[in-house]
Order: C-alpha cells, then sequence, then structure tokens
C-alpha cells in the first residue's frame, strides 16, 4: 500500500510540473537597440561612478522626450581624458558633451563639433581668473611679479592654469615652469608651479610660499571677508562661458534644435529644476553670446 501511495504521488507531481512548463508565458526576446536610437551625454572624469548619478537623471529626461525623433534610451559615458573625448565626439559614441571653454573650444575645432548652449554650472553662468598677491607683499601690479612665482592649479585646469596664463602671456609677459617654489627665477621672467588644489593655491600665496596665485572668481567670491582683505587682486582675465555643450557632428538638426529647447526650458518647471539640481548644481541653459568662439580663439591663442 505504501508503495501504490508512493506511486501515486511521483506520478501526480510529474503531470503538475508538465502542466506548470506547458503554462509558463513565453516572453518575446529583446532587440538590441541602433546607436541612433540611444541619446549619449559624455563627461571626461576620473570618477565615473559619480558622473554617472548625476549626469543619467537628465539623460533619462532627453530621451523621454525624443521618442518623437526615435530615441529609446539615455545613457552616459564616461572618458578619462580629452583625447578619448574627442574620439567618442568623432564617431558619434557621445552625443552630447558639456565642459569648460579650453576643452570645449579644442573638441569644438578638432571635431567639427556643433556648438550648442551655455551651461550654468553651479550657478554660474561665466567666470574669470583674478591673479592675486598677499596684501602685505609691496607689489602693486604684474610687473611686480617679475622674477617671482605664481601658483596655478593643475595643467588641465581652465581657470587655474591655462586662463591666467594665456591672459599673461597676452600681456607679454614670458612664463617659466619651476619644479618647486623654491626655485630661482629670471628678472625678467615670471615662474610658475602647480599647487594640484584650489585649496594649495589660495595656502601657498597666503603661507608665501609662492609670491602670487591665480584664483577663480567664483573661489574667491566665497572667501571670507578676513581673508579677502589679506589678498590684492593685480589684474582679472576677461569673462568666459563656465561651461559649454556641444552636439556631436553627424547629428540632424532637427534633433539639435529639439535638444537646444529641451535643456533651455528645463528650468522652467519643478521637475527640469530637480533634475538640473542633480546635474552638478546646473541652473539652465540659454544661448551662447554671439562671437563667444572668437573671442575664446583669440584668448587662448598664446597656450595653443
Amino acid at each position: 500500500m505504501r508503495k501504490l501511495i508512493l506511486s501515486i504521488v511521483i506520478v501526480g507531481a510529474t503531470l503538475v510540473a508538465c502542466q506548470a512548463k506547458k503554462t509558463e508565458p513565453t516572453t518575446a526576446p529583446i532587440e538590441p537597440l541602433s546607436p541612433d536610437q540611444i541619446l549619449t551625454l559624455g563627461d571626461i572624469s576620473d570618477e565615473p561612478a559619480e558622473t554617472i548619478a548625476a549626469f543619467q537623471p537628465l539623460a533619462d529626461y532627453l530621451a523621454h522626450n525624443l521618442t518623437s525623433l526615435g530615441i529609446k534610451q539615455g545613457q552616459v559615458v564616461v572618458a578619462p581624458d580629452l583625447p578619448t573625448m574627442m574620439d567618442y565626439m568623432e564617431s558619434g559614441q557621445v552625443d552630447l558633451y558639456f565642459d569648460s571653454p579650453y576643452p570645449a573650444l579644442t573638441v569644438y575645432e578638432e571635431t567639427d563639433a556643433a556648438l550648442l548652449l551655455r551651461r550654468w554650472k553651479k550657478g554660474v553662468k561665466e567666470y574669470h581668473t583674478a591673479i592675486a598677491v598677499r596684501h602685505d607683499s609691496g607689489i602693486a601690479d604684474l610687473d611686480g611679479l617679475l622674477g617671482q612665482i605664481v601658483a596655478f592649479d593643475d595643467p588641465v585646469s581652465t581657470s587655474g592654469y591655462l586662463l591666467p596664463k594665456a591672459y599673461l602671456i597676452g600681456a607679454g609677459y614670458q612664463l617659466v615652469e619651476k619644479s618647486s617654489a623654491s626655485q630661482a627665477v629670471a628678472a625678467d621672467e615670471i615662474g610658475y608651479v602647480f599647487a594640484q588644489g584650489e585649496e594649495n593655491v589660495l595656502a601657498w600665496v597666503l603661507q608665501g610660499k609662492t609670491t602670487g596665485a591665480a584664483i577663480p572668481s567664483g573661489d574667491l567670491a566665497e572667501l571670507q571677508a578676513d581673508v579677502q582683505s589679506q589678498l590684492t587682486v593685480l589684474a582679472r582675465t576677461p569673462d568666459v562661458p563656465r561651461h559649454i555643450a556641444l552636439a556631436w557632428p553627424g547629428m540632424t538638426p532637427a534633433r539639435q534644435v529639439m535638444l537646444a529647447e529641451l535643456l533651455s526650458s528645463l528650468h522652467h518647471t519643478p521637475e527640469g529644476r530637480a533634475i538640473l539640481e542633480t546635474f552638478e548644481r546646473t541652473s539652465q541653459f540659454d544661448a551662447l553670446p554671439p562671437g563667444t568662439i572668437e573671442a575664446l580663439q583669440e584668448l587662448f591663442a598664446p597656450v595653443r
């Protein structure tokens, strides 16, 4: 009897399993998306996880609102350096790229990318760099930096290096890189070193390690009054756009126009403002002022 019951249980279980297998719903295979169906935002960073987290909400929003043009998905691609980003832009692996003026100008010229908009990153539409010394240095103008050393941020910084260097060379000064702040500088030259960090730039000039420093206007404005009073600004560079948005050269005019409209209108809605806040505290996008590229080309000519 026990064997009979066991056989019935096994047969019943087998029938149930077969029936369950027969009634399982079938799922149609998902077709891979073509490159034309994916909108890709690109950035240069050594922290890809943070970059993707900041960019993905914007990529998703734009893709959702571009379905009429065949877009079905938004994604983010992070490049390790500028040459890689230029390859991505030229090949169409990146549709939209945002960066400060110098790298944006380089990508524009090297890849024939399309100028799209100005980006107000961290609420700032344009900025400049101040060239400053300690207030008690006795230096009153740029000639006082001859034979002295100035602290720059790092070699890839627009506001912390390329912009002030181009400005000083354009003003007629000869700049020479030094390996340390203690090296001697010829009387007819201005030496410079890289402090590798905005905080270091300020600390080095205040502590007397270097005579001068290149300080971006936003950083200078955020200093407490007692710290600002310790500095004398000798000169300031022209204002440049905080960030520039570029589109890959092969993007259709219709897609460019719709992207520009979407980005420019984001700050008008609560949803859009929330996305912009996540996107590195961007406050809005707007049109680039006429003549921007020509002005940047002239300004940066001494360092190119």
